[in-house]
């Protein structure tokens, strides 16, 4: 790159964060949740973990309100960096009624964020034709996949925010010789940044980082690309620990059957195939499928026929991917997904669509980078082949975000849903409900935290925090204490001696019950870290000291010579 082009990027910069924020306008511009699958569940969410947050509890994993305040387990399992991104912008409009702007900005700034990552990604992949790289960024922001799919339809804050990293972690590939030490504190950051966002989109991700460098080892013939994503892989899981040590040993603790029935089974999900239980996400999901398949395979095929070596190889190996990638999502493939494989944990194959996108991106930037500069008859079509591929990838995004908004308009009244009754909602996702709502109501009705079920005593309830509860107990005889807090793992009982005991999780009586002897007594309830989180943790620390040792080393040791 000359220096008579480095200027020009702040101004593909601000035009792609311009058009990132544009395009979710209509999120911006309501003060109530947009209604989207997934909006409500995570306004409710935003709520609890805010609030924790600036309790002092600086992870909360148990929110201990929702499901009629017996509380949920949702971020033992669940990634937490969106909620605390929404958390931070908490600081400057902390009132209940901000919740939909803050999560709505935090779709603009990650949206904005990822074109912004896609196009230092692609200068570094198109050998600095900034040109191509902000048209493929562009292309990286508007893909209906991304836009459309997870910001409008299903509101899958944490997949959209999970953008952000493939193309970083991409780029930080293309440096890994000339600037070891940034590659080596960079790549295992952005592995535990995608784990901590969004962890499912890693089993799709973390392949194709392989395979990727894979790629680049062979067009320059050499290995650095590979071994640092793997050394990056393995330092990433560590410090992303903290959160990795409960989300994969706690499911089995959660209503997982919600998450793996088979309703969520990946075979039922697939292109071209059976119906699917939801015949709308199934249209908006085939028509954005389509579409970015169509412009890899045009923008693919025209890099091909260029001029520039490395990029018509490059555009080859676009073609096998995004045909591999495809074909893994469509019908054909039914007979992988019923294997069992780690890749089943995504639910949905249509997921590996953000590896579709991230091709679909590169794509448009090789339509004109194969080409020389200036005015070449192969440039001109390949602008016109991006140029035309843009334009494609907006018009699917306004017809499928017209075909979601017409029918809302016939009701407006309950188009966006007002804020004070999304946090009003009583019960978490399904997943997370360890008993049916229907029936917590009626195990300590009219808002009672701690009753006597059985003997004759009273109960007081002294303390009662999301971890901690402390009870004042009076017993003429035997009692038996039913608690707003389900049986979870972890729970314990203090009080001062052997007398009081902890009762089992039953599928009768699914919150916590305490057995207290004749007596006066301070029972205290605790939800102590059990090992899993103390390993996590144990991991992350691990993982931090590792790369700052990697670190140092990597900075005495002398770069070898090309």
């Amino acid at each position: 790159m000359t220096t008579t082009t480095r200027p020009r990027t702040p101004v593909y910069l601000l035009l792609i964060c311009l058009v990132a924020v544009a395009s979710v306008a209509p999120l911006l511009v309501k003060e109530n949740m947009f209604p989207a699958h997934d909006a409500l569940i995570h306004a409710l969410w935003q709520h609890q973990f805010a609030q924790m947050l600036f309790s002092g509890d600086l992870y909360p994993r148990w929110l201990s309100d929702l499901n009629y305040g017996f509380g949920s387990p949702a971020f033992f399992i669940y990634p937490p960096v969106v909620h605390y991104l929404g958390a931070a912008l908490g600081i400057v409009a902390p009132d209940p009624e901000a919740i939909p702007a803050r999560l709505a900005w935090v779709i603009a700034l990650t949206m904005a964020i990822s074109g912004a990552a896609a196009y230092f990604w692609l200068v570094r992949a198109l050998d600095g034709r900034m040109f191509a790289a902000c048209l493929g960024a562009l292309a990286y922001v508007l893909s209906p996949y991304h836009l459309y799919v997870d910001a409008y339809h299903r509101f899958a804050l944490a997949e959209l925010a999970a953008f952000v990293w493939p193309p970083l972690t991409l780029m930080l590939l293309h440096i890994a010789r000339e600037r070891r030490l940034a590659v080596r504190i960079g790549l295992p950051l952005s592995i535990a940044g995608l784990l901590l966002t969004h962890a499912p989109s890693s089993l799709v991700l973390v392949p194709f980082y392989v395979a990727y460098a894979g790629v680049l080892d062979l067009r320059d013939r050499r290995v650095d690309a590979l071994r640092e994503i793997l050394l990056a892989c393995l330092l990433g899981a560590c410090l992303a620990g903290f959160y990795l040590g409960t989300a994969l040993s706690h499911q089995g603790y959660i209503n997982n059957a919600m998450l793996f029935e088979p309703h969520f089974f990946s075979e039922e999900w697939l292109f071209f195939g059976q119906p699917w239980r939801d015949p709308e996400i199934e249209r908006s999901l085939t028509y954005a499928f389509s579409a970015q398949l169509l412009v890899c395979l045009a923008c693919a095929a025209m890099a091909l026929f260029g001029e520039n070596a490395l990029h018509r190889f490059t555009a080859l190996a676009v073609l096998v991917a995004v045909l591999a990638v495809s074909f893994l999502m469509a019908a054909p493939s039914t007979f992988f997904w019923q294997w069992d494989t780690p890749l089943n944990k995504i639910q949905f194959p249509w997921r590996m669509m953000v590896v579709q996108t991230l091709l679909m991106a590169l794509a448009v930037g090789l339509s004109l980078a194969a080409w020389p500069r200036g005015r070449h008859l192969g440039a001109a079509f390949g602008a016109t082949v991006s140029a035309v591929s843009l334009a494609v990838l907006l018009f699917v995004n306004i017809g499928l975000f017209t075909s979601l908004t017409v029918p809302l308009l016939r009701d407006l009244p309950a188009w966006y849903t007002p804020i004070e009754k999304v946090i009003a909602i009583p019960f978490d996702a399904p997943e997370y409900r360890l008993a049916a709502p229907d029936d917590l109501e009626t195990l300590l009705p009219d808002g009672v935290d701690a009753a006597v079920v059985a003997g004759a005593g009273t109960v007081q309830v002294e303390r009662w925090e999301p971890r901690a509860i402390a009870l004042a107990v009076t017993a003429d005889t035997d009692l038996r204490i039913l608690v707003r807090k389900f049986v979870y793992t972890g729970w314990d009982v203090d009080e001062g001696g052997p007398a009081a005991t902890l009762g089992e999780l039953s599928a009768d009586v699914p919150a916590l019950t305490v057995g207290v002897p004749p007596g006066r007594h301070r029972i205290a309830l605790t939800m102590t870290p059990l090992w899993q989180e103390r390993f996590g943790h144990g991991a992350s620390l691990v993982g931090i000291l590792a790369l700052l040792a990697l670190s140092v080393w990597t900075r005495r040791r002398p770069a070898r010579p090309d």
